[in-house]
Protein backbone atom coordinates (compact mmCIF):
# COMPACT_ATOMS: atom_id res chain seq x y z
CA UNK A 1 0.00 0.00 0.00
CA UNK A 2 2.70 2.85 1.06
CA UNK A 3 4.69 1.44 -2.22
CA UNK A 4 1.68 2.67 -4.57
CA UNK A 5 0.90 5.64 -3.10
CA UNK A 6 4.78 7.09 -3.16
CA UNK A 7 4.41 5.75 -6.83
CA UNK A 8 1.73 7.86 -7.43
CA UNK A 9 3.08 11.27 -5.29
CA UNK A 10 5.79 10.79 -7.76
CA UNK A 11 3.95 10.68 -10.72
CA UNK A 12 2.24 13.69 -9.60
CA UNK A 13 5.32 15.32 -9.21
CA UNK A 14 6.49 14.56 -12.56
CA UNK A 15 3.52 15.97 -14.37
CA UNK A 16 3.60 18.86 -12.14
CA UNK A 17 7.10 19.68 -11.97
CA UNK A 18 8.76 19.05 -15.19
CA UNK A 19 12.55 19.35 -14.61
CA UNK A 20 15.96 18.09 -15.31
CA UNK A 21 15.95 16.06 -12.62
CA UNK A 22 14.96 12.81 -13.63
CA UNK A 23 11.37 13.74 -13.08
CA UNK A 24 10.66 14.57 -16.66
CA UNK A 25 11.38 16.95 -19.65
CA UNK A 26 14.41 19.02 -19.52
CA UNK A 27 14.89 22.85 -20.57
CA UNK A 28 17.71 25.14 -19.74
CA UNK A 29 17.48 27.81 -16.88
CA UNK A 30 17.61 30.43 -20.05
CA UNK A 31 14.74 29.21 -22.39
CA UNK A 32 12.28 29.47 -19.73
CA UNK A 33 12.84 33.09 -19.54
CA UNK A 34 12.88 33.83 -23.63
CA UNK A 35 11.92 32.98 -26.97
CA UNK A 36 14.57 31.71 -29.15
CA UNK A 37 12.68 31.02 -32.27
CA UNK A 38 13.28 27.52 -32.95
CA UNK A 39 16.84 28.32 -31.72
CA UNK A 40 18.68 25.86 -29.47
CA UNK A 41 21.69 24.77 -27.88
CA UNK A 42 24.25 22.92 -29.79
CA UNK A 43 27.29 20.78 -29.14
CA UNK A 44 30.03 20.41 -31.19
CA UNK A 45 34.07 20.54 -30.63
CA UNK A 46 36.17 22.79 -29.86
CA UNK A 47 39.43 21.79 -32.60
CA UNK A 48 43.00 22.76 -31.97
CA UNK A 49 45.50 23.20 -34.01
CA UNK A 50 46.76 19.70 -33.32
CA UNK A 51 43.14 18.49 -34.53
CA UNK A 52 42.33 17.48 -30.57
CA UNK A 53 38.80 17.62 -29.86
CA UNK A 54 37.22 18.76 -26.66
CA UNK A 55 33.40 18.82 -26.27
CA UNK A 56 31.80 22.24 -25.85
CA UNK A 57 28.79 23.44 -26.48
CA UNK A 58 27.43 26.74 -28.82
CA UNK A 59 24.65 29.06 -27.17
CA UNK A 60 22.26 31.26 -29.59
CA UNK A 61 22.72 34.73 -29.14
CA UNK A 62 20.23 36.24 -26.73
CA UNK A 63 19.90 39.44 -26.04
CA UNK A 64 17.82 41.43 -23.19
CA UNK A 65 15.21 43.09 -24.18
CA UNK A 66 11.96 45.25 -23.21
CA UNK A 67 9.58 44.76 -26.28
CA UNK A 68 5.52 46.51 -25.66
CA UNK A 69 2.74 44.54 -25.84
CA UNK A 70 -0.06 46.24 -27.43
CA UNK A 71 -2.62 43.65 -26.34
CA UNK A 72 -1.41 42.94 -22.75
CA UNK A 73 -1.10 46.99 -22.39
CA UNK A 74 2.64 46.62 -20.52
CA UNK A 75 6.23 46.26 -21.28
CA UNK A 76 7.49 42.86 -21.26
CA UNK A 77 11.38 42.01 -20.60
CA UNK A 78 12.73 38.89 -22.34
CA UNK A 79 15.52 37.60 -23.61
CA UNK A 80 15.31 37.54 -27.41
CA UNK A 81 17.75 35.32 -29.54
CA UNK A 82 18.96 38.10 -32.46
CA UNK A 83 16.93 35.98 -35.47
CA UNK A 84 13.83 35.84 -33.02
CA UNK A 85 13.92 40.03 -32.49
CA UNK A 86 14.57 40.44 -36.18
CA UNK A 87 11.28 38.10 -37.00
CA UNK A 88 8.71 40.16 -34.60
CA UNK A 89 10.59 43.45 -36.61
CA UNK A 90 9.64 42.01 -39.67
CA UNK A 91 6.00 41.22 -38.67
CA UNK A 92 5.10 44.48 -37.04
CA UNK A 93 5.54 43.60 -33.20
CA UNK A 94 5.68 40.97 -30.41
CA UNK A 95 1.84 40.20 -29.96
CA UNK A 96 1.87 39.26 -33.62
CA UNK A 97 4.80 37.39 -33.58
CA UNK A 98 3.66 35.57 -30.46
CA UNK A 99 0.20 35.10 -32.02
CA UNK A 100 1.12 34.29 -36.08
CA UNK A 101 4.46 32.20 -35.92
CA UNK A 102 4.29 28.73 -36.12
CA UNK A 103 4.04 27.40 -32.88
CA UNK A 104 6.52 24.80 -32.99
CA UNK A 105 9.31 27.80 -32.96
CA UNK A 106 7.94 28.97 -29.48
CA UNK A 107 7.03 25.39 -28.07
CA UNK A 108 10.66 25.43 -26.53
CA UNK A 109 10.33 27.78 -23.79
CA UNK A 110 7.64 28.05 -20.95
CA UNK A 111 8.04 31.41 -21.37
CA UNK A 112 6.68 31.82 -24.69
CA UNK A 113 3.56 29.14 -24.11
CA UNK A 114 2.31 31.37 -21.33
CA UNK A 115 2.20 34.60 -22.89
CA UNK A 116 1.06 33.17 -25.90
CA UNK A 117 -1.83 31.25 -24.06
CA UNK A 118 -2.39 34.84 -22.58
CA UNK A 119 -2.78 37.04 -26.43
CA UNK A 120 -4.74 34.09 -27.26
CA UNK A 121 -7.50 34.45 -25.11
CA UNK A 122 -7.66 38.40 -25.15
CA UNK A 123 -8.15 38.10 -28.81
CA UNK A 124 -10.58 35.43 -28.52
CA UNK A 125 -12.60 38.17 -26.28
CA UNK A 126 -12.21 40.86 -28.71
CA UNK A 127 -12.93 38.71 -31.76
CA UNK A 128 -16.03 36.78 -30.06
CA UNK A 129 -14.19 33.55 -31.79
CA UNK A 130 -12.46 30.83 -31.21
CA UNK A 131 -8.46 31.67 -32.62
CA UNK A 132 -7.35 29.82 -35.58
CA UNK A 133 -3.72 30.55 -36.95
CA UNK A 134 -3.96 29.43 -39.80
CA UNK A 135 -7.66 31.11 -41.04
CA UNK A 136 -6.35 34.28 -39.65
CA UNK A 137 -3.13 34.58 -42.11
CA UNK A 138 -5.48 33.55 -44.59
CA UNK A 139 -7.91 36.18 -43.94
CA UNK A 140 -4.97 38.75 -43.80
CA UNK A 141 -3.27 37.62 -46.74
CA UNK A 142 -7.26 38.49 -48.66
CA UNK A 143 -7.19 41.56 -46.97
CA UNK A 144 -3.74 42.61 -48.31
CA UNK A 145 -4.49 41.79 -51.71
CA UNK A 146 -7.72 42.97 -51.82
CA UNK A 147 -5.82 46.91 -50.78
CA UNK A 148 -3.78 45.75 -53.94
CA UNK A 149 -6.26 45.25 -56.31
CA UNK A 150 -7.46 48.18 -55.35
CA UNK A 151 -4.23 50.20 -55.76
CA UNK A 152 -3.83 48.57 -58.87
CA UNK A 153 -7.09 49.31 -60.26
CA UNK A 154 -6.71 53.45 -59.38
CA UNK A 155 -3.22 53.23 -60.73
CA UNK A 156 -4.48 51.81 -64.38
CA UNK A 157 -7.47 54.18 -64.19
CA UNK A 158 -5.03 57.15 -64.58
CA UNK A 159 -2.63 55.40 -66.70
CA UNK A 160 -5.63 55.41 -69.39
CA UNK A 161 -7.09 58.93 -68.13
CA UNK A 162 -3.59 60.12 -68.87
CA UNK A 163 -2.89 58.79 -72.13
CA UNK A 164 -6.81 59.24 -73.39
CA UNK A 165 -7.02 60.16 -77.14
CA UNK A 166 -9.30 63.10 -77.71
CA UNK A 167 -10.58 63.96 -80.79
CA UNK A 168 -9.06 67.18 -82.49
CA UNK A 169 -5.34 66.29 -80.90
CA UNK A 170 -2.21 65.96 -82.54
CA UNK A 171 -0.83 63.03 -83.26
Amino acid sequence: FFFFRSKMLRELVATVFRSSHGMGVSTPGRAKRGVWAGKTIVTGHKVSYSNRRQKRKFFPNTQPNILWSEMLQRWIRVSLTAHALRCVERVGGFDEYMLYSKPHEEDDTYFSKMIRKQLIGIWEKEHGKKFNRSKAIYEARLEQLELDRQLELKRWQDITDRTKWERGQDE
